[in-house]
């Protein structure tokens, strides 16, 4: 939908929102004390692995795949934010004739917005 919104309609939508914190590698994967071992487990047991302490949470984790972003707005433009919602007005009223040509069902979507951008799942 992407593309779609870019080419035919004029406006920017974006797949997905920010990841779930719960999986954010600051806390699955960084050793931000410099302990050797993940945020999240840097001052439990030795014992302890990093598999132990990441729940899963199915709704938390799909919800990239359920809700687009949209343009932030910073400044009060009512026929500008008008134009942006009659083009997803547009899109959602015809979603049905466009999803033969969605492609990237399975893309990945979403991120975090931080200093860990340059990383693959971020």
């Amino acid at each position: 939908m992407d593309a779609i919104m870019k080419i035919a309609e004029g406006s920017i939508c974006n797949p997905g929102c920010n990841k779930p914190l719960h999986l954010h590698p600051l806390f699955t994967t960084e050793d931000v004390y410099g302990h050797g071992r993940p945020t999240r487990i840097a001052f439990l047991d030795e014992s302890a692995k990093i598999e132990q302490y990441v729940e899963t949470l199915p709704v938390a984790e799909d919800i990239t795949r359920r809700v687009f972003e949209v343009p932030w707005f910073k400044h009060y433009q009512p026929e500008t934010i008008e134009q942006h919602a009659g083009a997803y007005k547009k899109v959602i009223k015809n979603y049905r004739a466009l999803l033969p040509g969605d492609t990237d069902k399975d893309a990945e979507a979403g991120g975090y917005s931080s200093f860990f951008s340059s990383q693959k799942n971020t």
